[in-house]
């Protein structure tokens, strides 16, 4: 929940893309349908039916294995890692069934590459109708970093380097498309007009990407973007990119320590749901 100064307020409800709390599956009331595209659906029914203005997946990339080296207690108990969906699927069938709610998924800047994460949540922008937004995360696991051929994460600093380059290289792909390029002129005729669309031509530490993204520009321009980061690293790095960071503290002095999102946008359109 986000309370502003005028006395709004956001709501933001926290969904798992497949098993929810742990051990909740064992509740007698508890709803069973984690593979059932419907299920997902009813939730996002039911949040924007109560004036929720986002859907928010966190995710991991891996079934956790750090008690005792096994994964077994994860799967034996049903915990948290036990059973994930993409959650960028997901939201694509949550927005089929709702119209105003936001729709926000975790991807990780260790493991995916550039083009892929602006590909993903320029889709869905466009689908919702601009209700996409992106949770950026730097992965920690290394159970995680094991399923993308490597033994062991990036350290923690050098995450948020390859992170910082990422995501200067997934707005350049957002921005290749220039909002008119998109011209559908049957008579012409005119697709696209290839002088509003262009390479980018990054070369970085990284990443060296040509572009352009094949998907025209999101209808926000960019989706909104989320941090969650608690170290100063972590914050620094929200300060520069995101337009929400999501902090857990136990009092206001705490949060007083969060540097507000200092990255502007030019898009008009940077609400988190279509409804506010």
């Amino acid at each position: 929940m986000t309370a502003y100064h005028d006395g709004s307020m956001r709501l933001a409800a926290f969904v798992t893309a497949g098993r929810g709390r742990p051990g909740g599956w064992r509740y007698p009331a508890s709803e069973s349908g984690w593979l059932d595209a419907r299920y997902y659906q009813h939730i996002a029914r039911t949040l924007e039916n109560g004036l929720f203005d986002m859907a928010f997946f966190a995710d991991i990339l891996a079934v956790p294995d750090r008690y005792q080296g096994s994964n077994d207690s994860q799967l034996r108990y049903g915990a948290l890692g036990s059973l994930r969906l993409d959650p960028v699927v997901v939201l694509s069938v949550m927005a089929a069934a709702t119209r105003h709610l936001g729709l926000a998924s975790t991807r990780s800047t260790s493991h995916y590459v550039p083009f892929e994460v602006a590909r993903s949540f320029a889709t869905p922008d466009h689908l919702s109708g601009g209700r996409a937004a992106w949770n950026m995360v730097t992965s920690f696991q290394d159970a995680e970093a094991r399923n993308f051929s490597k033994k062991e994460q990036i350290p923690r600093h050098r995450r948020y380097d390859r992170a910082d380059e990422f995501l200067e290289v997934v707005f350049k792909l957002w921005d290749s498309w220039d909002d008119d390029a998109l011209v559908m002129d049957r008579e012409a005729p005119l697709f696209a007009d290839s002088a509003k669309v262009n390479h980018i031509s990054h070369e970085g530490e990284w990443f060296s990407v040509g572009g352009p993204l094949n998907v025209a520009r999101p209808p926000q321009g960019y989706p909104v973007i989320i941090q969650a980061g608690a170290s100063g690293r972590g914050r620094d790095f929200a300060a520069q990119w995101a337009d929400v960071i999501d902090q857990r503290a136990l009092s206001a002095r705490r949060l007083r320590g969060v540097r507000p999102p200092g990255r502007s946008r030019t898009a008009e359109t940077r609400n988190l749901s279509q409804g506010i």
